[in-house]
């Protein structure tokens, strides 16, 4: 990636930190990082945690590779259930790697990350997860949030005009005036 360390490169090339277009380069040196400064929130997962992942991982604690945290939130972005079993086995710190991009930014890299390896995101969470990356990212193409959702584009673009349908029922509701004022609001603003 450029800006790690070869020690690094070496702990994490199980991973492909490319995560659909990211800008490089945003990732830190493995470094360990005390548990009770981590927080666990906005998983691509819809179901939540598997117990029973977290039990297989708790008999390998010590050959699991760094967990990936957001920076400015301290939040895990990929490796909550080798946290748990960190947790699990009494550790009060983890190895870890910072990621010093966007929140947006880092959804989509927690989306990669997790749909390529370990226990892989549901089909499901990966559609969850697209819908969301249409909104943060309407200029990506369908291509590109395909490869970073683990979807086929033909996939991305029906959940697309999904939402585009969602989208007109609910530009149906706002009375014809204000949407007036809002086109003629954005237009004086450009």
């Amino acid at each position: 990636m450029g800006h790690l360390s070869a020690s690094a490169e070496k702990s994490i090339s199980l991973h492909s930190y490319d995560a659909g277009g990211l800008r490089r380069g945003l990732l830190s040196e493995i470094t360990s990082v005390p548990i009770s400064e981590i927080q666990v929130a906005g998983s691509p997962r819809t179901t939540g945690e598997d117990p029973r992942h977290i039990d297989a991982l708790a008999e390998v604690c010590r050959d699991l590779p760094p967990i990936v945290i957001h920076r400015p939130t301290m939040t895990v972005i990929d490796g909550v259930h080798r946290l748990r079993a960190i947790e699990r086995s009494g550790a009060t710190s983890i190895s870890a790697v910072f990621f010093d991009g966007t929140e947006c930014e880092a959804f989509v890299l927690a989306v990669k990350l997790n749909a390529g390896h370990g226990l892989p995101l549901s089909l499901a969470d990966r559609k969850a997860a697209a819908r969301r990356m249409l909104a943060d990212f309407p200029e990506w193409s369908n291509r590109r949030l395909a490869q970073a959702a683990g979807l086929s584009d033909k996939t991305v673009a029906a959940l697309a005009i999904e939402l585009r349908r969602g989208s007109a029922i609910v530009l149906e509701e706002v009375p014809l005036f204000d949407r007036a004022l809002d086109a003629i609001g954005r237009e004086l603003a450009g």
